[in-house]
């Protein structure tokens, strides 16, 4: 990873989960998701082959269409997406037994190779 790749770390708790849905609360007032999210797992619907969906929430109260999926990585509790169209990445890693959930967000990088890259990240 180049040395001059720069990301911020956003901490989000799990505060309900339903199934295999948890819904997430931000520790911190500002993020690049909405303090709360919802992740879901992926049921196969959709052609892009994803792990978990991220949904935000609106103003409304309601959950959007999904902000991002969750991507698998080499890693078994690592994952990654992006955020407007692959112009910013975020990866995700699920703590304590996915009761926490950490998201390093690389605002305008988003790599050819993201896979590759968070691999590399995570090697760190």
């Amino acid at each position: 990873m180049d040395a001059a790749t720069k990301y911020q770390v956003y901490t989000y708790s799990s505060i309900a989960s339903n199934g295999g849905t948890r819904i997430f609360q931000s520790k911190e007032s500002v993020s690049p998701l909405t303090p709360l999210i919802k992740v879901t797992p992926d049921i196969g619907r959709a052609k892009t082959k994803t792990k978990y969906w991220v949904s935000e929430k609106e103003f409304d109260g309601t959950y959007g269409q999904p902000s991002t999926g969750m991507f698998s990585t080499s890693q078994r509790r690592w994952f990654y997406g992006d955020l407007e169209d692959k112009k910013h990445l975020i990866v995700f890693e699920f703590r304590q037994d996915k009761e926490v959930l950490r998201t390093y967000y690389f605002e305008n990088f988003y790599p050819k190779n993201p896979k590759r890259f968070v691999t590399k990240f995570i090697k760190q």
